[in-house]
C-alpha cells in the first residue's frame, strides 16, 4: 500500500537523522498523570499520548485540529467553524457535535457533565500547557467513557512576571487575538488570559465569533498544603451551514444546505449555535505525610445554549456541580489509591418551532436530572524481575429522571439507571531494560446515553429507554526510548462494545439514536517521536512525529430496520491514517513547522453503500522568534492551510437521509500573525 510505503520511508529518514545526532543534547523523560500514578510514559502500562506546550504553541491562535490529529488513535473534526468533534479509538457515530464516550478534565476538574456530554469548544487551547490522552476504557478510576480520558492542563509559570499578546489574521475575514499574564514564584503560580476569535467562514451561513476568559491560580501554603482556583468562561456563537449531497458539493462547495419542497434552507432558518458557559473549580492538595497525600476538588459549571435548527428552535439551560476525591499512600513496594467522584447535572430543554430564526409555537419542555457517581480503589505492586502490576476497580451508578411536557398537556416521566456498576482494570508492565518495556492491559468501561440523545428520541417518537454502551478491551504494547531523543510506542487492541449507540438521521435532518447488538473494534497504533537539540548547529532544534493508525471496526450483530448488518464496517472509522508533524528551528530563531495527515476512505452509512475518497490535509507555518532588547521577544509568522488544495470534507453527517453527508472544507487558505512577550523577573 502506497501510504504504508511512505510511512516506512519517513521512518527511515527519521532514523538516519538520529544516527547523525552524536553531539545532540537529549531531553528528559516527561512524567504523565496516567491512571493517577504520575510516572514516566515508559513506565505507564497504557497507551498515552502527551501533547506539550511546544506542540500547542506551533498552532497558536489557530484551530487545534493538527495538534490532536498528529497523535495515533485520535481524530478531531470541525464540521462548522468552532464546533469540534473528538473521538478516541472509535467512530463519530454518536457525535453530531461535542464529545461522546470520552471523559475530559481541565486542571483535574471534570468538564464532562452527568449527561455524558463535553462541550469541547469551551476550552481556550491557547492557554494550555499540556494535553494528556489515555486511550481505551478507563472506567476503573475515571468512571463513564470507554473511549478514553483527556486531561487538559494550564501551564506552570516560570519564575517572575510575563505578559504576552498575539494577533492573527487570515482568509475569510478570520481574526484572532489573545492577551496573557503569568506569575511564578515559590508560593504563587498565576495565569490570567483573554482571547477572541472570529471568521466569516468558508461556506454560506458559517460565520463564527467567540471570546474566552481563563484564570488559574495556585497558592502553596508551606510544604503540606496547596490551593488552586481554576475558572474559564466565555461566549461562542457559530452558524451551521448543514450537510450537502455529493452533487450539491461538486456544484458549489461554499453553499449551505438548500431548501427542499418541504423544508426551508439553513440560511432561511438562521441555523446556528449560541452558547454561554462558566466553569469554576477549587482544588486542595494535602501532603499528610511523606508517603501519603489527599486531594479534594469541588466544582460548578453553567451552560446556556440556543439552537435554531431546520425543524425547531431549542433553548438549553444546564447547571452542574460535583467533586473528586483522591487519596494515595505507599507501603513498601505497594502504592494504594482510593477515591470518589460525583457529578450532578440539572438540565432544562425548551423546544419550539423555528420561524426563520425566531421562536415559534411551543412543542415540548424537558426537565432532566442526572447523577453520576464513581467510587474506586487501585493498587500498584512492584515485583521481582522488573514487573509492575496495577489493578483497579470502580463501582459506578448513573441515574436519570426525565420529565417531558408536550404542547397538548401530556406529561411523560421516565426514570432510568443505565450505568455499568463494576469497571475493573488489570495492567502488567515488564521492563526489558531502562529504555524498553512490554505491557498488557485488560479494561472495562461504559458510556451512558446522553440527555441530548434521549431528548432527540422523544422528539422523534423513538425509544427513550436507551441502554449504556459497554466496552471490554484487551491491549498489548511495546514502548522504547532508543536514546534520550527517539521514542517509539506500538499498541494493538481488541475491543468489543455491546449496546453501541448509533446515530440515525431523518429526512428533515433531525436525529435519533438506537442501541446496536455488538461492535467489534480492532486496531494497531505506531507512534514515533524524534527530538533533537544542539544550539551550536545551524538547525539547533528538530522535532518530528510520525504516527500510523490502522482500524478494523465492524458491526458484530445488528439488525437495523430488518437488515442484518453483521460484518459491515462502522461508518466514520477510516481503515488507515498516517500523521507527520515536523518543527525545525534555526540558530537565529527562524522556524518552520509542517503537518501532514493522510486519511483513507471510510464508509458514510451503516449499509456501506456510500464512502469517502481518501484525502490528505496539510498545514505549514514559517516564522521568526527573536529578541528585541533584553526583555522582549517577538514572533512574526505566516502560514497556509490545505497547501495541496485538497477537496475534502471537514466532517461528515453519517447515515444522513438524502445522502447529505458532506461538510466541505476550505481550499488553500492563508494566515499571518505577530506575537510579543515581555518578561520582567
Amino acid at each position: 500500500m502506497k501510504f504504508l510505503l511512505n510511512f516506512l520511508s519517513l521512518l527511515c529518514i527519521s532514523t538516519i537523522s538520529l544516527a547523525q545526532a552524536d553531539s545532540t543534547k537529549t531531553l528528559q523523560e516527561v512524567t504523565v498523570r496516567g491512571f493517577e500514578t504520575r510516572q514516566t510514559a515508559l513506565k505507564t502500562p497504557a497507551s498515552v499520548s502527551r501533547i506539550s506546550a511546544e506542540d500547542i504553541d506551533r498552532h497558536t491562535l489557530s484551530d487545534p485540529l493538527p495538534v490532536f490529529n498528529a497523535q495515533a488513535g485520535i481524530r478531531m473534526e470541525e464540521r462548522s467553524p468552532g464546533s469540534y468533534r473528538l473521538t478516541l479509538r472509535g467512530s463519530s457515530l454518536r457525535s453530531p457535535f461535542g464529545v461522546r464516550n470520552v471523559k475530559v478534565y481541565w486542571n483535574g476538574i471534570p468538564m464532562s457533565d452527568a449527561n455524558g456530554t463535553t462541550y469541547f469548544n469551551a476550552v481556550d487551547f491557547n492557554t494550555l500547557g499540556s494535553v494528556e490522552v489515555l486511550k481505551g476504557p478507563a472506567g476503573s478510576i475515571f468512571g463513564a467513557g470507554y473511549g478514553g480520558v483527556v486531561q487538559l492542563s494550564t501551564p506552570t509559570a516560570a519564575p517572575g512576571h510575563e505578559v504576552s499578546a498575539g494577533f492573527q489574521g487570515g482568509s475569510y475575514a478570520s481574526l484572532a487575538g489573545n492577551l496573557r499574564y503569568q506569575l511564578g514564584s515559590r508560593r504563587v503560580n498565576l495565569l490570567v488570559a483573554l482571547s477572541d476569535r472570529g471568521s466569516d467562514g468558508y461556506r454560506d451561513n458559517a460565520a463564527m465569533r467567540g471570546y474566552r476568559q481563563t484564570l488559574s491560580g495556585s497558592v502553596f501554603l508551606g510544604h503540606s498544603h496547596s490551593l488552586t482556583l481554576s475558572y474559564t468562561g466565555g461566549h461562542m456563537n457559530y452558524r451551521t451551514p448543514g450537510g450537502l449531497t455529493r452533487t450539491q458539493m461538486e456544484a458549489n462547495r461554499r453553499a449551505s444546505r438548500p431548501a427542499t419542497p418541504t423544508l426551508p434552507s439553513a440560511r432561511d432558518q438562521q441555523a446556528g449555535i449560541y452558547q454561554d458557559y462558566t466553569l469554576l473549580g477549587l482544588t486542595h492538595g494535602w501532603q499528610i505525610a511523606p508517603k501519603t497525600s489527599f486531594t479534594t476538588t469541588l466544582f460548578a459549571s453553567r451552560y446556556n445554549l440556543a439552537n435554531p435548527f431546520i425543524t425547531n428552535y431549542e433553548e438549553r439551560h444546564e447547571k452542574t456541580t460535583g467533586y473528586r476525591l483522591l487519596g494515595r499512600t505507599v507501603y513498601g513496594k505497594v502504592i494504594l489509591y482510593a477515591g470518589s467522584e460525583g457529578i450532578f447535572t440539572s438540565s432544562d430543554f425548551y423546544v419550539t418551532k423555528n420561524n426563520l430564526g425566531e421562536k415559534g409555537d411551543f412543542l415540548y419542555d424537558t426537565d432532566l436530572l442526572s447523577r453520576q457517581l464513581t467510587h474506586f480503589v487501585q493498587a500498584q505492586i512492584s515485583l521481582p524481575g522488573q514487573v509492575e502490576i496495577t489493578g483497579g476497580l470502580s463501582y459506578n451508578t448513573q441515574f436519570y429522571r426525565n420529565e417531558t411536557r408536550e404542547a397538548g398537556g401530556e406529561v411523560l416521566l421516565v426514570k432510568e439507571a443505565p450505568g455499568l456498576p463494576w469497571s475493573p482494570r488489570i495492567a502488567v508492565l515488564k521492563s526489558l531494560n531502562e529504555k524498553a518495556g512490554l505491557f498488557y492491559t485488560f479494561s472495562n468501561g461504559y458510556s451512558p446515553p446522553t440527555a441530548q440523545e434521549m431528548t432527540a428520541n422523544f422528539e422523534n417518537g423513538q425509544n427513550l429507554r436507551l441502554r449504556a454502551e459497554r466496552g471490554v478491551s484487551h491491549e498489548i504494547g511495546w514502548k522504547s526510548q532508543w536514546t534520550g531523543a527517539f521514542r517509539t510506542e506500538i499498541a494493538a487492541y481488541h475491543q468489543v462494545v455491546r449496546n453501541a449507540l448509533v446515530r440515525q438521521v431523518k429526512d428533515d435532518g433531525s436525529e435519533y439514536f438506537q442501541n446496536t447488538g455488538k461492535v467489534i473494534q480492532k486496531g494497531l497504533e505506531i507512534s514515533n517521536r524524534l527530538t533533537l537539540e544542539n544550539r551550536e548547529r545551524f538547525i539547533r532544534a528538530t522535532d518530528l512525529l510520525l504516527n500510523l493508525t490502522l482500524n478494523d471496526f465492524r458491526f458484530g450483530s445488528y439488525l437495523n430496520e430488518g437488515l442484518d448488518l453483521e460484518g459491515k464496517r462502522l461508518p466514520g472509522a477510516p481503515k488507515a491514517s498516517v500523521a507527520f508533524s515536523g518543527r525545525w528551528v534555526q540558530k537565529q530563531g527562524i522556524y518552520l513547522t509542517a503537518d501532514l495527515n493522510y486519511i483513507s476512505a471510510m464508509f458514510l452509512n451503516n449499509l456501506n453503500t456510500f464512502s469517502t475518497d481518501s484525502y490528505t490535509t496539510t498545514r505549514v507555518r514559517m516564522g521568526w522568534k527573536f529578541p528585541a532588547g533584553r526583555k522582549i521577544l517577538l514572533n512574526l509568522y505566516a502560514g497556509a492551510d490545505n497547501l495541496l488544495n485538497e477537496k475534502y470534507s471537514l466532517g461528515f453527517d453519517f447515515n444522513a437521509i438524502g445522502n447529505r453527508f458532506y461538510n466541505p472544507a476550505p481550499l488553500r487558505n492563508y494566515h499571518g500573525g505577530v506575537g510579543i512577550t515581555y518578561k520582567f523577573r
